[in-house]
């Protein structure tokens, strides 16, 4: 079932892990993908790649909150965009968790760095990952981040991104929920 957004509409990406209170988590690799056009929008260092695509994600409901039982979670606002033809869209990342107890290097990492990053180098590839048919998973098992304790793949159900207001409908969209 898709989603429904108009381009230029103002949407929240938030991903939210059920983990120990002393895992962490960085949110990168993401990619914003229709049937034929995939575009990077979150490096591996979980940075922003072109701001007008998606800013680096906000951390700050990340540090401490765990332990006060609120339940911690990583989110940014973007405006919904749709690749020239193309209606429908998702998105995929990877998501690394760092157990900040440990002397794993992890904890550097997140959350991520960007002040030195360059800014708007849009990375676009014609497959994403360029390992075969999109499967309709929330979450796989990837090879883990170096320094992490483990690296899921998480995507969203389909956005179906319109540009005429006539053909919204009744009950519009708030949030792209990514949950793992």
């Amino acid at each position: 079932m898709a989603l429904d957004a108009k381009v230029g509409e103002s949407l929240f990406h938030k991903w939210e892990c059920d983990s120990p209170t002393n895992y962490n988590y960085l949110v990168h690799d993401c990619y914003g993908s229709s049937e034929r056009k995939n575009v990077q929008i979150l490096d591996s260092d979980g940075c922003e790649v072109d701001a007008h695509f998606l800013e680096t994600p906000n951390y700050s409901r990340t540090k401490g909150v765990e332990a006060k039982g609120l339940g911690g979670y990583v989110f940014q606002e973007f405006s919904a965009f749709k690749f020239p033809g193309d209606d429908n869209i998702l998105f995929q990342c990877k998501i690394s968790l760092c157990d900040m107890n440990s002397s794993d290097s992890c904890k550097q990492a997140v959350p991520p760095n960007c002040a030195s990053k360059s800014r708007n180098q849009t990375i676009s590839t014609s497959a994403l990952d360029r390992d075969g048919p999109k499967l309709r998973i929330k979450r796989l098992v990837q090879q883990t981040k170096p320094g992490f304790a483990l690296t899921v793949r998480v995507e969203t159900r389909t956005l179906n991104v319109i540009e005429n207001e006539a053909i919204r409908p009744p009950t519009p969209v708030r949030y792209c929920d990514v949950r793992n």
